[in-house]
């Protein structure tokens, strides 16, 4: 089994919540149900990171953060099954557009960051886990997921299941890096 983490692709647009109160309501997501008082979060697509950059090309999985999974309606249509089973879509609303997009909320909270034989740094003042440089995770406890979060981060989690899908759907904007490979393959 292998673990990745998502990163946004250079040259591909990001997407901002338009009020500086709805980045909260996305980075605490936190594996509980959100359908029921979701409501649909103002967000723009940054067509440049800075003035005068070069112009960033839209993308199927643009970037947000690697605590948040955004699919446009084409990623949603190729990888929203593989996802359904461990989580829900919340709906975002894209100022200028058409275009549905959607923020992944993982639904499977695991106990499986084995953090005694992980490199974690902390916040001195609280204990809280700051990062993860390095994970080690308790195989058991991962087996048969696609996406997952660990009660000590707010990193979405995923698994080949996932990357296999979204590579093989050809989707833009989002890419995997492994953070963890376990014995079993």
């Amino acid at each position: 089994m292998r673990v990745f983490v998502a990163h946004g692709v250079d040259g591909f647009e990001w997407i901002m919540p338009v009020e500086e109160h709805d980045f909260q309501s996305v980075y605490e997501l936190d594996g509980s149900s959100m359908v029921a008082s979701w409501r649909p979060v103002r967000v723009r697509a940054l067509d440049r990171l800075h003035d005068g950059g070069p112009i960033l090309r839209q993308a199927d999985l643009p970037w947000l953060g690697e605590h948040a999974l955004v699919l446009r309606s084409s990623a949603y249509r190729a990888i929203g099954p593989a996802l359904a089973d461990v989580g829900e879509f919340l709906a975002l609303d894209l100022v200028g557009s058409e275009d549905r997009l959607r923020l992944f909320n993982v639904r499977r909270t695991i106990d499986a960051l084995d953090e005694g034989s992980s490199d974690i740094v902390r916040f001195p003042s609280t204990g809280r886990v700051m990062k993860v440089r390095r994970h080690e995770f308790r195989e058991e406890a991962l087996t048969g997921e696609g996406a997952f979060r660990v009660p000590e981060v707010r990193t979405l989690f995923f698994t080949e299941k996932i990357v296999r899908a979204v590579d093989a759907a050809g989707l833009s904007g989002t890419e995997f890096d492994m953070v963890w490979e376990g014995l079993s393959r």
